[in-house]
């Protein structure tokens, strides 16, 4: 080293010498001080305040790290220094490792940007480049491929940072569409223990280096000199997820949370958790990575991860709300609003309380062309007052959360409201809140209906809620019921796009997932207390055995006032449509009664559910299944939807055959041997030498036993039996005289002509029916269709196609279709109804069969009406296709769309002050009016003889509407 002359030097302390220069073989420049030997790099570095610049080249002090460590660790010291001893720590501020795997940036070449002019921070710059060049970080070259501009962006303690905008890269590389582990989830799955380690990894982007090749796409330049990056660059944007997969990849099979360069572990046994941190540390370190030690905490009780302090029992926010700093502009407040989204989960109601202030920053940055403009401002004390008022809101709604117990099912209860939306995530069992999430509806959603609503919030937290579940249930508990299994044709108002529905009936059929409605939610005690007060029981029950061909019994047992009541029939169908219909008659029985609440007392599980938990959503899909089918039974449950419309109905579930003391037991066997008798089993003995009395026992018993049934169903039953019983007619009339059910029931009358009302209130009791005829014949063969028509408010009404009229057909079709709730059936007088076959049908079921007596004011009218109905709908709609499945469907729809009008219409003042007795009066020719059952073909003149209500009886014996008359 050879002396070339004297230059005077600035020194760190202000003072200026005259120093000797010396230069080397290699060109460098020396100045030879009093004390040591420095350059002129050294030299810039030195003439810099300390306090706005500190070189990555201070060493650590490692000893004064490893005695911290070892302090405030709750593990054995001793085993925890030789496991530090293993690890490659990072020695000073910008110390990085280099591991094997190499990065490749697919996509184009990005194109060249224009380089921002930097005014402020171009020292800082300027040597945090040459350290970057000096660790290998960076590396200078002649010529780039490309150039994207870099910026110096400042520190709140007023150095700069060195910011590559890589945006230009990111626009031309595919996008890793991998998702980054949430740790705030990973945190709430994971039990937490005693012994609890976060380590840090040192400047862990810089640890994986970039493919020569794809070093040529991060190229900036300063101040005339070309630089490219040789490790992972910062800003990419796929840089995450390369960093966390390299690092994943070293660390599986090991229980730790990682999140980027954090790794967090936690364990109730010593030597499990040293046994790991061991093992987590020889990975590292032997990959290649270095460990920050000062940022590690290595075997604590209570350590700090992500901002979360982690404890024995459950992970919180740190203390943000005492350390955010309040906002005096739009970009502070834009800085606040990102550091309470960190909290958010352990904020009830956070975005509904945050919106306020959310407002303020709009329009904050505004696009002009390409570029993208700030408008910052100062914030107004009003302003202010807001940002006060919601950190106060956000103070009072912070909730303790718990961990995740995975023995538990996962319970997502929905809150839904106008803009916004909230899950809150629990523990089943223990209802322990383990976090919550809001979210705000967009503007197309906010029209949403209420279930919509419900599924695009789950759909929103899908990730979160099956990864709390584990392999747990996942229990959904909205005040909306009616999503589960809920499909877009069944909700008519729904707003949603098919797309969205596709997905949401997917995440609906997923077996894991179930729903609980408000009937699960915890009742309220008053309405507990008013419900528990029935008027009656009804002990109900249905049977079908081997031995039984096509049909099943059924009964119930009425306790009413110490009194009881019992009722049995037999009706075609299963087991579950037996028990069903008992039900379905106990119901009818009540409405009867004009009881208001009674309690149900059955050991089939179906009723029970179907009664307490699934009713109301079969109701609201129109008793439908998922793929579009008819619901079984769905005839049934329509009729139970509607009696417990009227009736407060409770429902008690017991198993059957236990022989039980408690009064349901009782209750429960005594039907149970009501429905299962089956035939008659009779002494040879009692057959051949049998009284009078014993004769009248038999029908009695033969009666009861069969469904209270007449004398033609009896001799057939006799008949079958070879049982021959001298005045079986006597003696049915003198069993159904005394038998209680017959009297309360009305019985089955052979032939009725009354003048009965037609209406009633109760659903699926009283019926009329006709038959009508198509001008030709359908697809299928089919000329007749037969109309049984409700003639209450329900909606049991249909159409049955018929290739012809007979008692055969007719009966057969009305054995398959009525009801089995049906009471009464009204007809007209035809020989397709007044034979033995309808006849006897309706004497087995209990049916009173009334014949109207034609054009008077309690006539057949509502059946003659929806006859008419019917054929100008296919006359006009349906043509032939009318017999077709389909056209069956809509005809039915029209029959019970179609209004029941009142044949005892109400006396027309107008007519009837006008028309006396003995007035001389003419028949008007042409059409009758819509809804008048009057035929006439004669003009007059004629004789008025009497005036009753809508009918006018002449001399002749014509009857009339007053509309046709003539004075």
């Amino acid at each position: 080293m050879e002396q070339i002359g004297y230059k005077n030097v600035i020194l760190a302390d202000g003072s200026v010498r005259n120093m000797a220069v010396h230069k080397d073989e290699q060109g460098i420049l020396y100045i030879k001080g009093a004390e040591n030997l420095i350059s002129l790099k050294d030299l810039v570095k030195i003439t810099k305040d300390p306090a706005l610049h500190v070189s990555f080249l201070g060493e650590l002090d490692m000893d004064s790290l490893i005695k911290e460590q070892l302090e405030k660790t709750s593990l054995d010291p001793h085993k925890l220094r030789e496991i530090i001893q293993k690890g490659n720590w990072a020695t000073h501020k910008n110390d990085c490792g280099r591991v094997k795997e190499q990065c490749i940036i697919k996509g184009a070449m990005p194109a060249r940007e224009k380089q921002y002019p930097i005014r402020e921070g171009r020292d800082e710059i300027r040597c945090t480049l040459a350290e970057l060049k000096e660790k290998g970080i960076i590396e200078e070259k002649d010529t780039l491929s490309t150039c994207l501009p870099i910026q110096a962006v400042p520190k709140p303690d007023g150095t700069y940072r060195l910011v590559h905008n890589l945006k230009g890269l990111n626009r031309v590389t595919p996008h890793d569409v991998r998702k980054t582990f949430d740790p705030y989830m990973q945190l709430r799955t994971m039990p937490i223990k005693k012994y609890k380690t976060c380590i840090d990894l040192a400047n862990g982007f810089w640890s994986v280096p970039l493919a020569q090749e794809s070093r040529a796409k991060t190229g900036f330049t300063f101040e005339g000199k070309h630089y490219e990056w040789c490790v992972l660059p910062m800003g990419w944007v796929n840089a995450a997820n390369k960093f966390q997969g390299v690092v994943q990849s070293y660390l599986e099979g090991l229980p730790v949370v990682q999140y980027i360069d954090d790794i967090f572990f936690t364990h109730d046994c010593e030597s499990e958790h040293l046994k790991t941190l061991d093992e987590v540390v020889t990975r590292l370190t032997c990959a290649g990575f270095k460990l920050n030690l000062k940022k590690s905490q290595l075997g604590r009780t209570k350590v700090t991860f992500l901002g979360f302090e982690v404890s024995d029992s459950v992970a919180v926010p740190f203390t943000y709300l005492q350390n955010i700093t309040p906002p005096h502009d739009l970009l502070t407040l834009e800085g606040v609003i990102g550091q309470l989204q960190y909290i958010s989960s352990n904020v009830r109601d956070f975005r509904n309380i945050i919106d306020p202030i959310m407002s303020l920053k709009k329009g904050l940055r505004t696009k002009v062309g390409q570029k993208l403009v700030t408008h910052n401002r100062k914030l107004s004390s009003q302003e202010l007052e807001t940002y006060q008022a919601v950190m106060v809101k956000i103070g009072a709604n912070l909730v303790n959360l718990s961990n995740r117990e995975h023995h538990e099912p996962l319970a997502v209860r929905v809150i839904v409201g106008q803009d916004f939306t909230e899950c809150l995530f629990q523990n089943y069992d223990s209802k322990s809140l383990i976090t919550c999430k809001g979210y705000k509806l967009a503007p197309t959603e906010t029209r949403y209906t209420p279930s919509e609503k419900v599924l695009t919030t789950l759909m929103k937290h899908k990730d979160m809620m099956f990864a709390l579940a584990g392999s747990q249930k996942i229990i959904i508990q909205s005040t909306d019921y009616m999503i589960k299994e809920l499909r877009k044709d069944l909700l008519p108002q729904a707003r949603a796009v098919l797309p969205r529905w596709a997905k949401w009936e997917m995440l609906l059929a997923n077996p894991q997932i179930h729903v609980e409605g408000e009937t699960k939610l915890k009742p309220d005690r008053k309405e507990v207390v008013k419900a528990i007060k029935p008027e009656a029981v009804y002990y109900t029950d249905g049977s079908k055995k081997t031995a039984d061909a096509d049909f099943c019994k059924w009964g119930f047992v009425r306790l009413l006032k110490d009194r009881k009541y019992q009722q049995a029939g037999q009706t075609v169908g299963s087991a579950q449509t037996a028990e069903l219909t008992a039900v379905v008659m106990a119901l009818a029985d009540a409405c009867k009664l004009k009881l208001r609440s009674v309690r149900l007392v059955t050991d089939s599980k179906y009723v029970k559910d179907g009664l307490d938990d699934h009713l109301a959503f079969w109701e609201a899909k129109d008793f439908q299944k998922t793929d579009g089918e008819r619901l079984e039974h769905a005839d049934l449950w329509t009729l139970v939807s509607c009696y417990k419309k009227k009736l407060q109905i409770q429902v008690t579930h017991v198993n059957s055959h236990t022989n039980g003391k408690s009064e349901d037991e009782i209750g429960n066997a005594e039907v149970d041997e009501l429905v299962q008798a089956r035939a008659l089993f009779l002494p040879t003995a009692f057959l051949q030498n049998r009284s009078a009395a014993a004769d009248e026992e038999l029908v009695t018993f033969a009666h009861k036993n069969y469904g209270h049934v007449g004398v033609l169903r009896l001799r057939e039953i006799f008949k079958k039996e070879n049982i021959s019983v001298p005045k079986l007619k006597e003696l049915t009339a003198r069993v159904k005289a005394t038998c209680e059910s017959c009297k309360v029931k009305g019985g089955a009358q052979p032939v009725i002509y009354d003048h009965l009302p037609i209406m009633c209130d109760v659903p699926g009791v009283h019926f009329s029916t006709d038959v009508g005829e198509c001008a030709s014949r359908g697809v299928n063969g089919h000329k007749f269709f037969l109309v049984i028509k409700d003639n209450g408010p329900g909606d049991q009404s249909k159409i049955i196609p018929l290739k012809r009229v007979t008692g055969n057909t007719v009966s057969m079709a009305l054995s398959l279709h009525l009801p089995l709730t049906c009471e009464s059936l009204r007809s007209d007088g035809g020989p397709e109804f007044k034979n033995d076959k309808v006849s006897c049908l309706l004497e087995s079921r209990g049916i009173r069969h009334i014949f109207s007596i034609p054009y008077e004011s309690h006539t057949n009218g509502i059946a003659e009406r929806a006859v008419r109905t019917i054929k100008n709908h296919i006359l006009t709609n349906l043509s032939s296709r009318w017999d077709t499945p389909e056209g069956v469907s809509e005809l039915n729809v029209i029959l019970n769309m179609t209004k029941l009008k009142r044949t005892e219409k109400k006396t027309n003042p107008e007519h009837v002050s006008v028309l006396q007795k003995g007035e001389r009066i003419w028949v008007k020719r042409g059409p009758v009016r819509k809804g008048d059952c009057i035929k006439h073909n004669v003009s007059g003149p004629f004789i008025i003889k009497d005036v009753t209500g809508n009918v006018v009886l002449t001399d002749t014996g014509l009857r009339v509407h007053p509309h046709q008359v003539i004075k």
